[in-house]
């Protein structure tokens, strides 16, 4: 693979007159729409590689599922992002989106940042807790009367075929596995300075508590607190941070997924120069607030 026959979609060029424009306006729109919309599709296009490519490392099928799920939930909950928001507005939904888009990149990088091994077979084992719970109270429901109902039975199959995909055997999954918490993950990357922006504040979104409600749904008319009855204009920090984490965790998954020198130069210039164009316009945008939180310059 080399320049000509990359697949994969150009990112937009960051002009000084568009910073200039941005810096006037105080607004990256409409480029940072273009940016997280085109990672999107790079995104998808990264998990659709054929395994039998020459560029593809032969790495255990698990991580590669995971991996493509991944990256094709990052696709799908951003494409709906962009259809909600695509006229500006509908900030209060984006907020949720976001926060499920921010984990999902995290993710990523967490299973791929050590002992990769165990990090991928850990998040199939937590991830399938509730199923587990489920097929047991299924099959102690049935012992206890002596006989299987037909949903049981439809439900027991359908949890196996899950089983299958996955591969593994139910008998072999720990009961209690269990992923470290976010900040964890976070933490363990080195991001821990980003974790309010990336998680908590969009959780409150997510769980519609008080600080939600008045930000979003709430608005304030002669001493009153009114519900609103317009959504809110999306600021483009909201497109541009996903871009942000999604990008590194393609840097992260092509150092990982791919061989060749010259395959993996092409690849890590190309998600490389995108995440610093994304970088540089959210310092533009937040300023010195943001440097100082600690955002670093590169990542490893």
């Amino acid at each position: 693979m080399n320049e000509d026959d990359f697949p994969f979609p150009e990112f937009p060029i960051l002009t000084d007159e568009i910073k200039t424009e941005a810096r006037r306006t105080q607004s990256y729109m409409p480029i940072g729409f273009d940016f997280f919309r085109t990672t999107c599709i790079a995104s998808i296009t990264f998990a659709c590689i054929e395994t039998r490519s020459s560029v593809w490392r032969q790495i255990p099928q698990i991580e590669r599922n995971v991996l493509r799920g991944l990256l094709s939930r990052w696709c799908h909950l951003g494409r709906s992002m962009l259809q909600l928001s695509h006229d500006g507005d509908s900030r209060e939904t984006v907020f949720i989106i976001s926060r499920a888009l921010n984990e999902t990149s995290i993710n990523i990088r967490w299973c791929l940042n050590e002992d990769c091994k165990k990090r991928f077979e850990l998040f199939i084992e937590a991830g399938v807790q509730a199923d587990l719970q489920l097929r047991n109270k299924i099959l102690e429901n049935i012992k206890s009367r002596d006989k299987e109902l037909e949903i049981e039975k439809r439900m027991l199959k359908s949890l196996d075929k899950l089983a299958a995909k996955s591969g593994f055997t139910w008998e072999k999954i720990p009961p209690k596995a269990k992923l470290p918490d976010f900040f964890q993950r976070v933490k363990a990357l080195g991001d821990e300075h980003l974790y309010l922006a990336m998680q908590r504040f969009p959780s409150q979104s997510v769980h519609g508590n008080w600080s939600d409600l008045v930000t979003h749904y709430l608005l304030e008319e002669k001493g009153e607190l009114i519900p609103r009855d317009k959504t809110l204009r999306t600021p483009d920090t909201l497109y541009l941070f996903p871009a942000l984490l999604q990008l590194e965790a393609l840097m992260a998954a092509s150092k990982h997924c791919l061989v060749g020198e010259d395959v993996q130069k092409l690849f890590d210039e190309y998600f490389s120069k995108a995440r610093n164009d994304v970088l540089a316009m959210i310092q533009d945008s937040a300023g010195d607030d943001f440097i100082s939180a600690g955002t670093k310059g590169d990542i490893t």
